[in-house]
Order: structure tokens, then sequence, then C-alpha cells
């Protein structure tokens, strides 16, 4: 065999041997798994609350990077409609304050058309008032009726649900009932209240 040929081989075993040696090397390196690229680019809620205070009569705080929408409706027996959503992740927490025949959670429940067992049912406190929670369809669901007024917030966790329960939890923690203004009901000239519409919101007693 000639020297050139040698010298020949020597260059192509050498080529082989690097693009093995570039090879193993890339094949050996870590590649990022999905559950890592999700939590660099997932989005946090805001520890730093801020709060919304509802002329119906009831307040409560929520992460200052939300957004909190009132809707607009034409039907009277609806007090107040709030949207709280995320500009980073789908999903939303509505609160509906609105007037009620109805006096107990099984009455609302029959109404809904929901079936729930005793067990999926919690009970927990609303502020002063006291309130049913419970899942259906993926979605968390508070329930409070005081004084023909029916309370719901509920949350539709379309994207990341621990982001979406943290948000929801401060919500319901916080929410609580506020007294009218002073001078809400304004005097007839007889010096009685000229309407009964404004609603006040009782509570229930607790006693430890």
């Amino acid at each position: 065999m000639t020297k050139k040929k040698v010298v020949v081989i020597l260059i192509i075993l050498a080529v082989i041997g690097a693009f093995v040696f570039i090879f193993k090397s890339l094949g050996n390196r870590p590649a990022p798994s999905p559950e890592q690229d999700l939590t660099q680019d997932k989005p946090t809620l805001s520890k730093k609350l801020k709060t919304f205070t509802d002329s119906s009569g009831f307040k409560f705080s929520y992460a200052d990077n939300l957004q909190l929408t009132t809707i607009e409706t034409k039907d009277p027996d609806i007090y107040s409609k709030l949207e709280i959503v995320s500009e980073d992740l789908e999903g939303s927490i509505n609160i509906t304050v609105s007037q009620t025949d109805l006096k107990t959670f099984e009455q609302w429940k029959k109404a809904s058309e929901i079936t729930l067992k005793d067990s999926e049912v919690k009970k927990i406190k609303l502020g002063d008032l006291t309130a049913q929670q419970f899942v259906s369809d993926g979605k968390t669901v508070t329930v409070s009726l005081d004084q023909g007024v029916l309370f719901t917030i509920s949350v539709t966790p379309e994207d990341d649900k621990n982001f979406w329960k943290e948000a929801y939890e401060a919500v319901v923690k916080t929410f609580s009932l506020t007294p009218p203004p002073a001078n809400a009901v304004p005097e007839d000239s007889s010096g009685g209240s000229a309407g009964d519409s404004d609603i006040i919101f009782e509570g229930e007693e607790v006693i430890e």
C-alpha cells in the first residue's frame, strides 16, 4: 500500500471518529422535558391583592395581575354580575348576585337540575354567610342564599388548575358583605322610605 493511500485512509478514519465523538456527545446531553419547558414559561399568580367593592353590598380581593369586568345585564333580578380573567391563561372566575325566591340549597340544586351527594358538598363560610361548595363538570362552585339573595361564585380553570384554584380561594376567603351607605334610602315627603328596592344582607350569626 502506497504512502499516499495510507494518508487518505487515516484522514477518513479521523473524520469518522470526529463524527462519532460529536454524535455521542450530543446523545449524552439531557433534553429538556416538556414539564421543564412549561415551568419556565408558566405564569404565576401575584401575591399582591386589590379590593373590589360593589354597590350591591359586598366586596372581595383578588390578585392584581388579573382583570375584573362588570358584565352588563338587563335582567332585573341580577344585582351584580362580574368576571375575572387572566391575560396569560384561559379560564375565569364568575360572580353573580341575584334576587331569588329559593330558600335552601336543596331547592337551588333542584332548580338548577344538579345532582350531588352530601359527601360532594362542603359547607364553608362566605364572609358572615353560610355557603355550600362543590365541584361539577370540572368547575368549582360556591353558593349561598340569604334573605332572598343568591350569591354564586364559580371558577372554570381552562388552563393551569393550581393557578385558578389559588385565585378562586383568594376571592372566596376575602368575600364579605358591606353595609349600605347612610343615605342609601331617601325619605319621601311623609318621612317614610321612598321604596324597598335597597337590599340589606343580614348574614347568619355565628355562635362559637
